[in-house]
């Protein structure tokens, strides 16, 4: 269910870009193929252990990562191998810590929907990539992850 809603928050982040374009080469600018590139949790971390922290988390993981989004001119979406491996986030003093669980990808296709559908998502092109914010969607738990103690954006970055 989560990842459902997930990929209708995505699509309708994308309702902006293309129905909030003023003219036709904005919706040619999102039409093809992106694959995930950057899965910024908000937080620097070594999940890895080999000495160096990404905010990155793709650099950190040995998880299989071929998330892609297909965009068609009718504004139709596919998604393939979306990223939906389980990331927990504690805080212990002023230490975040990440631990990060593989999961497989799954293939979905859904309409992009309706300007008025869209919510408080951002979404935005610049060059070739498609930058994705999702406000407040990592939780921060405390040590034995009985409470939420903070919350992180979650910035999903694309390249065409």
């Amino acid at each position: 269910m989560k990842n459902l809603l997930s990929l209708a928050v995505l699509c309708i982040s994308f309702t902006t870009l293309f129905s909030c374009s003023k003219d036709s080469n904005n919706d040619s600018n999102l039409v093809g193929i992106w694959k995930l590139t950057n899965y910024d949790i908000g937080v620097s971390t070594d999940v890895d252990k080999d000495g160096v922290e990404h905010k990155n988390i793709l650099n950190e993981i040995v998880c299989s990562v071929n998330e892609t989004l297909e965009f068609e001119t009718n504004k139709s979406m596919t998604s393939s191998d979306s990223f939906h491996h389980e990331v927990k986030v504690s805080k212990v003093d002023d230490s975040y810590l990440v631990n990060v669980e593989c999961r497989d990808g799954y293939i979905s296709s859904i309409n992009v929907l309706t300007e008025e559908e869209f919510t408080e998502y951002e979404s935005y092109i610049e060059g070739n990539q498609l930058t994705l914010v999702y406000v407040n969607a990592i939780k921060v738990y405390n040590e034995d992850f009985t409470e939420v103690i903070e919350t992180k954006d979650l910035i999903k970055v694309y390249t065409k």
